[in-house]
């Protein structure tokens, strides 16, 4: 996958605020912008070496992202759980998942659009989700988040789970909610 910066990238990527973008060598150009800028490149599911100094991740998307897609988000990291199954030769998904799960964990966000707003719970404090997680081994299987008031809260659950309201109660308040995995077909 390509860096997803289109014009604003390529002026940078050959030196030239006035280039013509319709005259240029895309092919070149895309080479030269994976030396320049190789570090946008997210694709990459080998986390082995993060994970072998004790790196945790955790990743959230917006349900409601106009820009891009939560499948990305999704794609990606079921890749990296099969490419955990493959290199750990651990038998069935289940068992990658777990083991991913203990370094890295994806939370979508339901209403929430691009890195925030919409009408969904996009308040949380993943750098201290983050912290507890690495000082003190308290993996997040669920971050309470809120909207616009800390009075609408609601849970985000580590995917594959989703959270589903318990059917009586405030809809608002976050304990009627539970982290839930959809059964399979």
């Amino acid at each position: 996958m390509r860096p997803a910066c289109g014009p604003v990238l390529w002026p940078g990527v050959l030196q030239d605020p006035n280039i013509n973008l319709r005259a240029m060598d895309i092919d070149s150009a895309v080479v030269l912008a994976d030396q320049k800028f190789g570090f946008i490149n997210h694709t990459s599911t080998d986390l082995d070496a993060f994970i072998g100094r004790g790196g945790k991740l955790i990743m959230y998307h917006g349900w409601d992202d106009p820009s891009i897609s939560p499948m990305n988000s999704i794609n990606y990291y079921t890749s990296v759980v099969e490419r955990m199954r493959d290199k750990r030769h651990l038998n069935g998904i289940e068992a990658a998942m777990a083991e991913t799960q203990k370094s890295a964990r994806l939370f979508l966000i339901p209403g929430m659009g691009h890195c925030g707003g919409g009408p969904g719970p996009d308040t949380f404090d993943a750098i201290g989700t983050l912290d507890q997680w690495v000082d003190h081994g308290m993996a997040p299987d669920k971050i309470i988040a809120s909207h616009i008031t800390p009075d609408y809260k609601r849970p985000l659950c580590a995917y594959p789970q989703q959270p589903r309201y318990n059917g009586s109660g405030d809809r608002t308040d976050a304990a009627t909610w539970k982290c839930v995995s959809e059964p399979k077909p």
